[in-house]
């Protein structure tokens, strides 16, 4: 079976070489098992850097974009230049569990032939789990996702044939929207098998990094081009199947609107406001009134706090 790994880069030579070096694996351990690592340089301004590390390796598929197109762009050089039954996408700046190999082939056993998707679990640099319930195993149905039952950052690991013809929505922004991606495969190839073991360990709040600093006005920009498309694409989706999260995902869009200095945040503050979360549209109208500053401050404290998701 052959095992591709795609990693979309962008200015990462200072982390590519440690991400390069975790996916080795002992080639005694891999009858039966190959391998193939694909990276995408992403228009980076780093080139010349990146491509003196990647020479070092000389099996890895190294793809050029002439421009910065992306992280879901990236992605999808990679996978529609992958071969491998699994396709598995991991970020430039993150690694490989140590083992991770003997720890995919249990996940890989236990992974149901009728899932096309699959999620593993998490840590940060300091060892925390990244998932809201680290113990959970089973199917994600698209109900959870939309209810953001189980969320968490994972890492996501396809069916090969699957994810070539299926690929990621790409709405055009530097970071990922995954949220659209992923209800969309849900939806049209129904739920995802989620694993508790640990494949990969995420490296947050790293300078340079698509999710750093994402209370910034460019940042916040893209956030909100996000929730637009999640809500034009799945909107009716949510308001059946999730009516509260759509609700509480309205309030967030305002906050975000504010940030990037959009016009319109109060009539979607409005669209968002219940009585039933009462507590979140009090803050959320206290932030939208405080000013762009004291807004970005609290929702780090929040997140900071996990008054509201952390992670996913």
């Amino acid at each position: 079976m052959l095992i591709s790994v795609v990693i979309p880069a962008y200015n990462v030579s200072s982390s590519i070489e440690r991400t390069i070096k975790s996916i080795s694996i002992d080639k005694k351990k891999t009858t039966n098992y190959n391998l193939e690592i694909i990276i995408v340089d992403d228009g980076s301004n780093d080139h010349f850097a990146l491509t003196k590390i990647i020479k070092k390796y000389r099996k890895i598929n190294f793809i050029v974009h002439s421009h910065n197109k992306g992280m879901c762009a990236a992605r999808n050089t990679g996978i529609k230049n992958s071969k491998g039954e699994v396709v598995i996408i991991l970020d430039a700046d993150d690694v490989f569990v140590p083992g991770w190999f003997d720890m995919f082939k249990k996940i890989y056993s236990e992974w149901p032939k009728s899932s096309q998707v699959c999620f593993s679990q998490c840590k940060n640099q300091l060892g925390n789990l990244t998932a809201e319930n680290p113990n959970f195993k089973g199917f994600l149905k698209l109900k959870d996702i939309l209810n953001e039952k189980n969320s968490g950052e994972y890492l996501p690991i396809f069916r090969g044939q699957y994810i070539r013809k299926k690929l990621y929505t790409d709405i055009g922004t530097k970071k990922s929207c995954g949220i659209i991606s992923y209800v969309k495969f849900a939806h049209d190839s129904g739920p995802f098998w989620v694993s508790d073991k640990i494949l990969r360990i995420y490296y947050e709040n790293q300078i340079g990094s698509v999710t750093n600093e994402w209370t910034s006005e460019k940042k916040a920009r893209e956030t909100v081009l996000c929730y637009q498309n999640l809500f034009k694409k799945y909107g009716n989706l949510y308001l059946s199947l999730a009516p509260t999260v759509f609700k509480l995902n309205k309030l967030k869009l305002a906050v975000y609107m504010r940030l990037s200095k959009q016009k319109g945040y109060w009539k979607v503050f409005l669209e968002g406001a219940s009585l039933k979360k009462w507590k979140e549209t009090l803050v959320v109208g206290l932030m939208l009134l405080s000013g762009i500053k004291v807004s970005s401050m609290i929702a780090k404290l929040a997140k900071k706090f996990r008054f509201v998701r952390r992670y996913g």
